[in-house]
């Protein structure tokens, strides 16, 4: 390490120039090698000039960069266009009609059955894997009313095979294509087949009915979405192990507690009710309890916090069936 020396301290002899033997300097290559990269930045410029315009237009991607062109996982996923209603029911309208003509063909009276619009409950609509909730009902094929306790009461009737059959060769022949999502729900009314399309329509029956219903996807809401799935997520975490978990739920039936900010919901399930709590709005649901009776009032004393969100709550249930 070499010594400091102080501001005064005596410096060894300084030796003019002209006593220091210095080497004959070399050319430099600094020039040189600039002009190589120079060339180089160049030559890279023009092939990628070249692969940009020619070869990835060539491709498909109408002459953007590659590294900017969308990846096909990357595209936002193609939402179906949201029909004015009246198009919506004239299109489902004519499918329905169709199956008319084609139960005429397979020996079913078709002015047993009528077409209704917009009427009564929604239809059940898997809108990802394991998740389903109602969709706005716009067009129903049923037999009418006057026949219904007669001529189509009895369940096992192999004309219900003959009508489901006209269902299933109308929707294929209209571009409907037979989905998996909901095979699993099932109620007394049979196991749910499901057909949807790819302008957004889809269409229902049950193994043992005779109605054919038919909605329109764009006319789920994304706030009911998030709704439902945060429902769904709850009940998987309760044990819920169905491979499709039906809620049916609305936002606007959200309920302050008394006790503030928990808040309470009650839902639809495939088996009746189903009863959520939380926190606060900024909290996740939990799952109470659900059925067709009412619930007894124990149920609403799993934990403080229950207790806290239904307190003051009249009418959810009873301290006893006796």
């Amino acid at each position: 390490m070499e010594e400091q020396k102080g501001e005064f301290e005596q410096r060894p002899e300084v030796k003019p120039a002209e006593q220091i033997p210095f080497s004959k300097p070399k050319a430099s290559k600094t020039p040189w090698l600039i002009c190589i990269i120079l060339l180089l930045a160049v030559l890279g410029l023009g092939g990628y000039l070249i692969y940009d315009k020619v070869i990835s237009k060539d491709n498909g991607n109408k002459g953007g960069s590659s590294k900017t062109a969308d990846k096909p996982e990357d595209k936002p996923e193609d939402k179906p266009e949201q029909p004015k209603v009246e198009d919506a029911v004239a299109n489902l309208k004519g499918v329905m009609e169709a199956v008319k003509a084609e139960l005429g063909s397979a020996g079913i009276t078709a002015d047993d059955f009528e077409i209704t619009e917009r009427e009564g409950a929604g239809m059940i609509y898997s809108y990802k894997a394991g998740y389903a909730t109602n969709l706005e009902r716009l067009v129903q094929l049923s037999p009418k009313q006057a026949v219904w306790s007669s001529k189509y009461s009895n369940v096992s009737s192999s004309d219900m095979v003959i009508v489901q059959n006209a269902f299933v060769k109308v929707l294929k022949d209209k571009g409907f294509a037979k989905s998996e999502a909901i095979k699993d729900i099932e109620e007394p009314g049979g196991i749910y087949s499901y057909y949807v399309d790819t302008n957004g329509y889809a269409c229902e029956y049950q193994e043992y009915d005779w109605f054919l219903t038919c909605g329109h996807s764009s006319w789920l809401t994304e706030e009911k979405k998030t709704l439902v799935t945060s429902l769904i997520d709850t009940l998987k975490k309760d044990g819920w192990n169905n491979s499709v978990v039906f809620v049916n739920a609305d936002a606007k039936k959200i309920e302050d507690s008394s006790n503030k900010p928990y808040q309470i919901l009650m839902a639809d399930g495939i088996g009746g009710y189903l009863w959520f709590y939380r926190k606060s709005p900024d909290s996740e649901w939990g799952y109470v309890i659900g059925g067709n009776g009412i619930p007894l009032c124990k149920d609403f004393m799993k934990n403080d916090d229950i207790k806290k969100a239904f307190a003051d709550k009249d009418g959810v249930c009873v301290e006893s069936y006796n």
